[in-house]
């Protein structure tokens, strides 16, 4: 592909990995990042330091306007926490509004979640807000991986699949390949379950109740999660792919998931607050993402009873022995 300039919005680890591969792809890119504290520091020193160690390339331009960094963009990819996706998006247009030079050619969403407020999804954010082809990027990519081309495989959706194709394009490393697809709403659907879901596994090894339960614990989240997708009207066989059970893999078996460790600590009796200062301020997104998709679930009148029980969970207050006992009572029915 000839090089094209890109503008990804978003300075923390995955904005900046996939800042990298697109340098490395032979584009141009303007990285937006809020901190100008950030921008200083890697103009500074000349390289990013999470999450791993990278020189800055001559190709990556840092910004803190979004006003220069959206300047005639082939493409804009947004890798920014879910929880600060409107407020972004609200923001361009109050530019666009003021600079109708400005233009949103494309959209990639590489946000996993749904809207803390509304519950929506962030392609249907996107899509509300801007009349462009929107797509959305997910997988089992963990942003220190990445960077240090370990092999690893993604999936770009889109309604279309040439736009879906078109954005895959962009990319061309041999270690990150790319599978298209036109299931938009189950690739995020699964995007956002898996915290949850990892919230669960995480709980389940809080309580030391074994492997092998857990193994039926996820097995019966798996088939939930796919009926929730096809209710949905995405495709079932999605779950199945790197965007579900790929990316419910790695978050569920590794301990460095925010959600993993949330739901374990809280197994052994931590309450929230206690959990987010043990995170150094940060929240799992899985905390505001359950009662979203118990809501989806009870909406659709379909079965997701780990969510369920991560729901329940999180009402309890499980420094009281009794509410430990009816923790683990709800968790030994999941199998």
């Amino acid at each position: 592909m000839q090089s094209k300039k890109i503008a990804v919005l978003g300075g923390g680890s995955w904005g900046t990995i996939i800042s990298q591969m697109l340098s490395a792809s032979g584009h141009s890119v303007n990285l937006w990042a809020r901190s100008n504290t950030f921008i200083k520091h890697i103009q500074t020193t000349g390289r990013f330091t999470r999450p791993i160690e990278i020189n800055l390339p001559d190709s990556i331009h840092l910004y803190t306007s979004l006003n220069e960094a959206l300047k005639d963009v082939s493409l804009v990819i947004c890798a920014i926490p879910s929880e600060g996706v409107s407020g972004l998006i609200e923001q361009i247009k109050s530019l666009i509004e003021n600079n109708p030079s400005i233009n949103i050619p494309c959209v990639l969403s590489a946000t996993k979640g749904l809207d803390k407020k509304a519950g929506k999804t962030m392609v249907e954010l996107w899509e509300e807000n801007f009349n462009c082809p929107v797509a959305v990027l997910s997988g089992p990519n963990l942003a220190a991986e990445v960077g240090l081309a370990k092999p690893m495989k993604t999936i770009i959706g889109a309604r279309s699949i040439n736009t879906a194709a078109e954005i895959a394009n962009y990319f061309q490393l041999n270690h990150f390949k790319i599978q298209v697809s036109t299931d938009v709403i189950g690739i995020e659907i699964c995007g956002a379950a898996k915290n949850v879901i990892a919230i669960a596994a995480g709980a389940w090894d809080g309580l030391g109740m074994g492997t092998s339960g857990k193994g039926a614990m996820l097995t019966k989240a798996l088939d939930d999660l796919a009926n929730l997708v096809c209710i949905m009207g995405g495709d079932k066989t999605t779950t199945y792919s790197v965007a579900g059970i790929g990316d419910l893999y790695i978050t569920c078996s590794s301990n460095l998931s925010r959600n993993y460790q949330t739901g374990f600590a809280f197994a052994q009796g931590k309450n929230l607050s206690q959990i987010k200062t043990d995170l150094k301020g940060q929240i799992a997104e899985g905390i505001w993402t359950t009662p979203l998709i118990h809501e989806i679930a009870l909406k659709h009148k379909t079965e997701f009873k780990v969510c369920e029980a991560v729901y329940e969970m999180l009402k309890l207050n499980l420094a009281l022995p009794e509410d430990k006992y009816k923790l683990e009572e709800m968790f030994i029915d999941l199998v």
